[in-house]
């Protein structure tokens, strides 16, 4: 995800603003839904906390978008944050600089250097689709052509205004948390190295990467 941020922010619009789209479904719907949520394990709140013996460690569901939602959030876990040794995340801020330099020195993570581009891998009209979605979160149609097709499936994952947020430096929870570990002298810790994502990614066949694409423009 954060890649797709560094690429496609500069260009995108601000100010996220809509229906929800779970009030539009049918009353019917909705309570299957809830039904359904409601058998798994632990299905409420975004807080946990595990323990083993004399070990802890509290578990918190996180956004990587703003939301005001994370100012309650924030002053749950600031006891949390006091008694903590480590900070474990998906993305550090070490990983976020790695994929920043990856961005720039290794193209082929993101990129197809040589062969087909996606208009001559989708049909003319799914294209145009692709190219117009990608002007409006500021990727132009001639390096759009050259995604990797997981690449262009998870930038149109991502709203013209979430990028515009990330432009504009509004945190996730996420960030929130890395500011206030590294504020408060904390280790922050990756759980994963910074190019993991995009080594699964690039493990799904290619006909199925293009039928993310189509399946993302449906929406």
């Amino acid at each position: 995800m954060a890649a797709v941020c560094l690429m496609a922010a500069a260009g995108a619009k601000a100010a996220c603003a809509g229906a929800n789209l779970f009030d539009a479904l049918s009353p019917e719907i909705r309570a299957e839904l809830r039904h359904r949520a409601a058998q798994v394990p632990h299905a409420e709140g975004l807080l946990w906390r595990a323990e083993r013996g004399i070990e802890r460690i509290t578990l918190v569901g996180t956004f990587h978008f703003d939301d005001p939602r994370h100012e309650a959030s924030m002053a749950a876990l600031q006891p949390v944050l006091a008694s903590a040794r480590t900070l474990l995340v998906e993305a550090g801020p070490e990983e976020e600089l790695l994929l920043k330099q990856a961005l720039s020195e290794r193209l082929d993570l993101f990129f197809v250097p040589s062969g087909p581009t996606l208009p001559d891998r989708m049909s003319a009209p799914d294209w145009q689709r692709l190219a117009d979605a990608m002007r409006a979160r500021g990727v132009p149609g001639f390096l759009a052509a050259k995604f990797k097709p997981w690449y262009a499936a998870m930038t149109l994952s991502l709203s013209p205004c979430a990028l515009g947020e990330v432009a504009a430096g509004r945190e996730g929870l996420d960030g929130r948390l890395i500011a206030e570990a590294r504020a408060r002298g904390l280790p922050v810790l990756a759980m994963e190295p910074y190019d993991a994502a995009l080594t699964l990614f690039d493990l799904i066949p290619d006909g199925d990467q293009i039928d993310l694409i189509r399946a993302a423009l449906i929406t």
